[in-house]
């Protein structure tokens, strides 16, 4: 009897909690909403992944540059020390 009385409360409950959620426009979360929020996820994370690359390449470009900038006068200056020497 105990059984009966928790099951009939537990089914009261649910149905006011239904109400409520139709009261407050909101509704169960769904298998499609479970599909959408990893397909959210997974552009997102691919975007990022879009976005570092770029920014990766930028960075590599640079570093080039200066690279590129720094070296050119040392090795000058490293000829004009062995011909001084």
């Amino acid at each position: 009897m105990l059984n009966r009385s928790w099951t009939g409360d537990a089914n009261i409950c649910l149905v006011q909690l239904e109400n409520v959620r139709r009261a407050l426009g909101t509704r169960r979360r769904t298998e499609t909403d479970d599909i959408d929020r990893t397909k959210r996820v997974k552009e997102a994370r691919d975007e990022a992944k879009k976005e570092i690359e770029e920014y990766r390449k930028q960075k590599d470009d640079e570093f080039k540059k200066f690279e590129s900038e720094v070296r050119l006068p040392s090795l000058f200056l490293g000829f004009k020390a062995q011909a001084s020497g």
